[in-house]
């Protein structure tokens, strides 16, 4: 803006310097007309200025890692008049990595809409939100400006983990708390309980000799561990490059139990408050929650590990799989 008042000045002081050397009636007006077209090019500008608004949206609200994404921003002019020029300053930030980007984009000729393209950073894992912080328009001669307020200048996308190739890590069993325990209809185990005969039941599940000194039939029940539960655990916490190869091991896990239909629990610590994050996943709607969780909570590079807790479900009394994608060694170390 100061060049182009410089400019203007400099256009009124020759335009009054010709008219104090030559007298006419040609000079009079081109004095006149330089000195009032800023006036004129303000009042033209002004319904284009005050009819502008922008709209952020990103091209892909979920993408995977490396793949290509922006933050497309849509500059609508509601008085259909060409916009001069504006200026558009946003933020980027990331939960995830804690990172911080300011960016500044202008434009020029808006009429109608024009969209504006800001890439968007996929190398690594997180969330990340976009911010309009400042919108500014300028006159046709770019001797005015004008701060205009930028609604729905806000938008997020998450920058999802890779499916990985790589073998999965060996899982850790846990024994499960004494009573845990199920009955089961095979008639196989070690431990069992008694109960009355029903229709169906195998005659070879019968206790005779307890049934001989009852009046009815008296059937030994087998008692099994119920099916083992499986349990994510994750490290929330460690350089980028090693981030995400922990969460495309824990993605390819979580795909794998969800296609079998197998429900899952999902843990990390909150890298600041230390709190429990656990979360049971039964579908995959639930399974993308949950990673949007995890993806915005910030990932520091030093914290504690989730195994300094006891790996304990309360809603579980059953036997447990481990599978712990720990900060030491890389992934899988359990």
């Amino acid at each position: 803006m100061v060049r182009s008042w410089l400019c203007y000045l400099a256009a009124l002081t020759a335009a009054t310097v010709f008219q104090i050397l030559y007298d006419g009636y040609l000079i009079h007006f081109f004095f006149l007309v330089i000195l009032l077209l800023p006036v004129f090019s303000l009042l033209v500008s002004l319904p284009a200025m005050l009819g502008v608004e922008v709209r952020l949206t990103p091209s892909r609200a979920e993408l995977e890692r490396g793949s290509s994404g922006s933050w497309v921003l849509e500059v609508r002019n509601r008085s259909g008049l060409p916009l001069s020029r504006g200026r558009i300053r946003c933020r980027v930030t990331g939960t995830f990595s804690a990172r911080e980007e300011r960016h500044t984009l202008r434009f020029s000729g808006a009429s109608g809409r024009t969209r504006l393209y800001l890439a968007m950073d996929t190398a690594h894992c997180g969330a990340w939100a976009c911010r309009l912080e400042r919108l500014r328009v300028w006159d046709m001669l770019g001797l005015f400006s004008l701060r205009r307020p930028c609604p729905g200048g806000e938008a997020a996308a998450e920058v999802l983990p890779r499916p990985t190739d790589r073998p999965l890590p060996p899982w850790q069993e846990i024994a499960p708390d004494a009573g845990s325990l199920r009955p089961t209809l095979s008639g196989v185990g070690s431990d069992y309980d008694l109960r009355a005969y029903r229709p169906g039941d195998a005659m070879r599940a019968v206790h005779w000799k307890l049934s001989s000194k009852q009046e009815d039939l008296v059937v030994r029940e087998a008692l099994l561990p119920p099916e083992p539960t499986a349990l994510l655990s994750l490290d929330h916490f460690g350089a980028p490059d090693e981030l995400d190869r922990r969460l495309d091991t824990l993605h390819t896990a979580a795909l794998a139990l969800l296609a079998e239909g197998k429900a899952f629990y999902l843990q990390w610590l909150h890298p600041v408050s230390g709190e429990l994050r656990r979360d049971l996943v039964e579908d995959r709607r639930g399974y993308d929650r949950c990673l949007s969780r995890l993806l915005s909570d910030p990932a520091p590079e030093r914290g504690r590990s989730v195994l300094e807790l006891s790996v304990r479900l309360s809603e579980v009394a059953g036997p447990i799989r481990l599978l712990h994608l720990g900060a030491e060694g890389g992934v899988g170390d359990a």
